[in-house]
């Protein structure tokens, strides 16, 4: 088979799916087989379109250049291709895709050095939860032994347990496993309780291998998680004594706060709180509302960690998975002392998850479950004494110097 009968063939693929939408639409119509020969690069390369990825972000080199020629080809199935002069910037630039957008893009990279700058950019990703897939080249399969290009140790796999001790990995070693590694890139970058970058090597023999009689109908496709609702009115009370004994309450929010402004500046005005940003989402609050007291913590403003330190509430809204009963995504209701930062240990805690997925793995204790929490929190009617949020600084710390209410409230306008 040449060059052009390939080429040939792969733009009446192509043809076919901009006909009639998808991969999918375009077997049930009988333009496409459901079983046909295709190269590895180019199932790969579809089922990631039908996961809804278009856009790819890279560099090539002599490790991707078959993943070239099949972007090229593609086109005209809407696939975009953006070459950028440095592989940080693409992991960079697909991270901010997802954060901004929503919308998850595949980076690309050669082998060796591009793929190891594409891993260290992609802690960006992986610290804020974006599903992004990394796309690397490999050395072959042949153990022919390494060279310039490859880590230089005689030890098998070496790239795939660097890429494996930073997040989900996997390397198509086999081209007919191509389903199998889709379907955990789609459960990495597409997971409602933390997506995470995907890293998926291909070694340089496999990317052009024939996969014999490819199943089309077998690369997966996301899915819509269903949500729940929590019917123990009981902890919801609980919830709310702790709301209304509350006289300095502050919402923390970090990563799990993502599309949640309306909701959050509501429930705020409910509670008569003030809210500090974690360092990665200070434009989820606008800087000039009178409830955002900006950025806490250790790279936080004197307004922020003011407000943290003189709280007697907080509700936070997190993503990252650390220590227990940390748990991703998920609103704390913590009754603390005055202090210098956000200190769960050994204090009061009604943990409420507001992401769309609930598993077995998470640590006690976990009192509420459901998205819908903050609806069903703002339908409760909380009510708690109005005070005047402008002067948060002044008439709440009645043990604040004048001086020191006059400095931070000029840090705040600041």
């Amino acid at each position: 088979m040449n060059i052009t009968h390939i080429t040939s063939e792969r733009k009446r693929r192509v043809a076919a799916i901009v006909e009639t939408g998808s991969l999918t639409a375009a077997v049930h119509a009988g333009l496409l087989p459901q079983f046909m020969d295709i190269s590895s690069n180019e199932a790969l390369v579809l089922g990631l379109l039908n996961q809804g990825i278009k856009k790819y972000i890279g560099i090539f080199g002599h490790g991707s250049t078959d993943l070239a020629e099949i972007l090229r080809i593609y086109q005209s199935a809407g696939l975009e291709t953006y070459a950028v002069h440095h592989e940080v910037l693409a992991a960079h630039a697909a991270t901010t895709l997802y954060w901004q957008y929503g919308e998850t893009a595949a980076v690309f990279t050669s082998i060796g050095p591009g793929a190891m700058q594409a891993l260290a950019g992609s802690l960006a990703s992986l610290s804020n939860g974006a599903g992004v897939y990394y796309l690397f080249g490999d050395e072959t399969t042949h153990d022919e032994g390494y060279n310039m290009q490859q880590i230089p140790r005689r030890e098998q796999g070496l790239f795939l347990k660097l890429t494996s001790v930073m997040g989900p990995s996997y390397s198509l070693h086999t081209p007919e496993a191509i389903s199998t590694a889709l379907r955990r890139g789609l459960h990495a970058t597409r997971n409602p309780s933390g997506a995470s970058p995907f890293y998926l090597l291909l070694p340089m023999n496999t990317q052009p291998a024939l996969i014999k009689q490819c199943n089309l109908l077998g690369f997966p496709s996301p899915t819509t998680a269903t949500t729940t609702r929590c019917a123990n009115d009981l902890l919801f009370q609980e919830s709310i004594e702790a709301i209304r004994h509350a006289q300095k309450p502050v919402i923390k929010i970090g990563g799990g706060s993502r599309n949640c402004t309306e909701e959050l500046l509501t429930l705020a005005e409910k509670l008569d709180a003030v809210i500090v940003s974690g360092p990665q989402v200070p434009g989820v609050i606008p800087f000039d509302h009178p409830r955002n007291m900006t950025i806490g913590g250790s790279k936080g403003s004197i307004s922020g960690n003011y407000a943290m330190h003189e709280a007697d509430l907080a509700i936070l809204f997190r993503r990252r998975q650390e220590e227990p009963p940390t748990i991703v995504g998920h609103l704390h209701v913590v009754v603390m002392r005055p202090t210098a930062r956000i200190d769960r240990d050994g204090r009061p805690k009604i943990n409420i998850i507001v992401l769309e997925t609930f598993g077995a793995h998470l640590h006690p204790p976990v009192d509420i479950v459901g998205l819908p929490i903050l609806e069903r929190a703002l339908e409760l009617g909380i009510a708690r004494q109005v005070y005047v949020v402008r002067d948060f600084l002044v008439k709440l710390h009645l043990r604040s110097s004048s001086s020191r209410t006059r400095a931070c409230s000029a840090c705040r306008r600041a």
